[in-house]
């Protein structure tokens, strides 16, 4: 949450874009995946409910949700926006493993021909503000939070740390 309070607080609510991991589809339409989620400020929210009313937008059972949300939230003006920092990705449309090592990812995964950014591999993948990953298990949530929020590596530069008492 930390993460994602971080990106969002430098955002105006009127900006006129939608964010996440960012996809390309076939017809040239950008969309932002369902799966890791996007995020958008409520001024962009009350905009989409208004574009529900315009009959090209659907209502229905029809086509997938992130897709069909892009094209309604294009009717009114709203993009995708890139959420990347400077090139590393913030939304993971997949697990971290397979995130940064492209385990599963062969070179003709779908992936490739939708992903509207390169994907690096290994540590140059995520951002370090890193916001969410896609197909997370509970075991490895927790496995998550324990890394993130629990270890710590001793480093003489962690001012926030008590020194050691000698013994």
């Amino acid at each position: 949450m930390e993460n994602l309070r971080l990106f969002v607080s430098n955002k105006s609510q009127e900006e006129p874009h939608f964010y996440g991991c960012e996809y390309r589809h076939r017809v040239n339409v950008s969309f932002v995946s369902g799966g890791p989620g996007y995020i958008m400020s409520a001024w962009n929210l009350n905009k989409l409910i208004k574009s529900f009313s315009m009959t090209q937008c659907s209502q229905g059972p029809r086509g997938a949700e992130d897709v069909e949300i892009a094209k309604c939230l294009r009717l009114v003006g709203i993009s995708p926006g890139d959420s990347r920092d400077a090139h590393r990705f913030r939304f993971s449309p997949f697990k971290l493993m397979n995130t940064m090592f492209h385990e599963n990812l062969h070179s003709q995964h779908w992936f490739w021909g939708l992903t509207a950014h390169k994907l690096e591999k290994g540590f140059e993948c995520c951002s370090d503000e890193h916001i969410s990953f896609h197909y997370i298990e509970p075991n490895e949530m927790r496995m998550l939070e324990l890394s993130i929020y629990y270890l710590h590596p001793f480093s003489k530069r962690d001012s926030w740390r008590r020194p050691l008492e000698k013994s």
